[in-house]
């Protein structure tokens, strides 16, 4: 499943849009919109294959646009939706 995740992810072309499905996955994961990757930054811009310095600016673009909020590892999804399970 994990494998399935990743590829997911890296089958995004823009640096937003894996951003998005990560987060939005790590959310449905939990069942909040509010939770904790288990990464750094550096971890997550490796886990992403994306430059970190470019991932912490998109972030921040992100977090002024109202999509999300964040705190080293913690996020906040402002626009997510749960999921409907089949």
């Amino acid at each position: 499943m994990r494998k399935e995740y990743r590829l997911a992810i890296l089958f995004q072309k823009g640096l937003r849009d894996r951003i998005m499905t990560f987060l939005t996955m790590q959310a449905n994961k939990r069942h909040t919109n509010t939770f904790t990757v288990p990464f750094t930054r550096e971890e997550m811009a490796s886990y992403l294959c994306v430059n970190r310095t470019c991932l912490s600016n998109e972030l921040g673009r992100m977090e002024k646009e109202g999509i999300l909020r964040f705190s080293k590892n913690s996020f906040t999804l402002l626009t997510w939706n749960p999921r409907e399970e089949d």
